[in-house]
């Protein structure tokens, strides 16, 4: 019996989460894209590009957009990449660059985040499908009720693991993208361009291209930094590259600007109202608002137990029984509101994430892309910390926190923004170090 229930357990939850894919599980270009483009489309990203489309004028919008998605999909690149060729989740790809401990460390800070996000957007979604109920006419359930349905459904496809998460997106994006295209047509044809465009020139100058570059690369740069928890199922590099691109620089570009462009025509933010009422596409409108959330916040559940999975090790726990244990407890605590007294701690770690994704990119394009190291039989002879880039990611997070708490570097963080520039600070100190130490390219021990 116990064996049988091991074979079950192989072909419906098998993720690989410690070990590489296998080539046969790998997949194009096109799986990644609708992968990212899933997660890109959700409330909160139209409701960014409503902030920052009644803060600017349109050519500033775009040009911001534009520029600070491209960098997301360029850090998400490279750090994808290394996963693409390893096939290796983002936690265990970190154990070349910053050691076994080192490696659990970032996995246990991506997974706090995630916890703490995804039990936040159950709330939200709570919340959402309570005004959806509404405006159909329907009474009962509390925003308490919903986001434990809306968490426990966002289990499912967490559980199966990277297979149920490309079936979501192979579903809900082209739904998405219908009603997205049906929505903005009506718009065209209900509003005229000349008053959209009015709307627009009379925000122009309260937000700065500078802080709305900020605001866009903020908003996912962190999700770019564990990139290869996707990538790992690309079957070469350069379809970890091309999804990424897709994903990030146009999925999430085209998301903001017609979030601005909904908020500029319509005057609302609510996209629920906006999409149920104002352009009146009802119950299809409902059930793909519902899809666009579920999408996104699996993989932040998804990661999340990738990075306990790295910390503990799954012959422990199972990687989908780790995934329902923390799925339910998010989702308790996310239906009970208590995550909106941890939304400032989930911030904090956020400047935590992206220094330990600039240690791996540097370590590897810079240092040991030829050197032989980033290979799956040397992820058991590493050091439990690699002194280097360990003590370069604490830079980072340093001048991180400072910039965000205090006016440390006030005038670079205005332009680049906090993430960027303590990865910049984390990449400068690993390049001096490593020149001073002559230590850069690293040889692993023979066992």
């Amino acid at each position: 019996m116990a064996e049988n229930n091991n074979k079950v357990d192989k072909v419906l939850f098998e993720d690989y989460e410690t070990k590489p894919v296998p080539e046969s599980k790998t997949g194009h270009w096109y799986s990644q894209a609708m992968i990212w483009a899933g997660i890109a489309f959700c409330l909160i990203a139209f409701s960014i590009g409503g902030m920052l489309g009644t803060s600017m004028d349109f050519k500033s919008l775009v040009t911001a957009v534009l520029f600070g998605t491209a960098v997301l999909a360029l850090v998400g690149s490279l750090i994808g990449v290394v996963g693409a060729k390893l096939h290796l989740t983002a936690t265990v790809t970190a154990r070349f660059g910053l050691g076994t401990y080192g490696a659990k460390i970032f996995g246990l800070v991506i997974a706090a985040s995630n916890f703490g996000w995804f039990g936040y957007q159950c709330h939200y979604f709570g919340g959402a499908a309570v005004n959806i109920v509404q405006m159909f006419g329907g009474k009962g359930w509390t925003v308490t009720g919903w986001s434990i349905v809306g968490g426990l459904l966002m289990c499912i496809t967490a559980i199966i693991g990277f297979k149920g998460i490309k079936w979501l997106s192979n579903i809900g994006v082209p739904l998405l993208f219908i009603m997205v295209l049906v929505a903005f047509f009506i718009g065209i044809k209900n509003v005229p361009m000349s008053e959209v465009s009015a709307s627009f020139a009379s925000h122009a100058g309260m937000m700065t291209i500078p802080a709305a570059v900020t605001t866009v690369i903020g908003s996912f740069v962190t999700a770019s930094c564990y990139v290869p928890d996707i990538s790992r199922y690309s079957k070469r590099p350069k379809d970890a590259v091309i999804g990424c691109w897709l994903g990030f620089c146009v999925c999430y570009s085209a998301i903001l600007i017609l979030g601005a462009y909904f908020a500029n025509a319509f005057q609302t933010s609510d996209l629920s109202d906006l999409f149920i009422n104002k352009v009146h596409l009802g119950l299809f409108a409902g059930i793909v608002l519902i899809i666009a959330t579920w999408s996104t916040n699996d993989n932040n559940l998804y990661s999340s137990v990738l990075g306990i999975s790295n910390a503990i090790g799954t012959n422990k726990v199972p990687r989908w029984l780790l995934t329902a244990i923390f799925g339910v407890l998010a989702t308790i605590v996310g239906a009970l509101g208590l995550v909106d007294y941890f939304v400032g701690f989930l911030s904090i770690l956020g400047v935590f994430i992206p220094p330990f994704g600039a240690a791996i990119i540097g370590d590897y394009w810079i240092f040991n892309r030829k050197s032989g190291l980033y290979a799956f039989e040397n992820a058991d002879k590493m050091p439990m910390f690699r002194l280097i880039p360990c003590i370069a990611t604490l830079a980072g997070i340093v001048c991180g926190l400072l910039a965000t708490y205090s006016r440390f570097a006030a005038g670079i963080t205005s332009y680049i923004g906090t993430s960027i520039f303590s990865m910049i600070v984390t990449l400068a100190v690993l390049i001096v170090l490593s020149a001073v130490t002559k230590k850069g390219v690293y040889k692993p021990a023979a066992q």
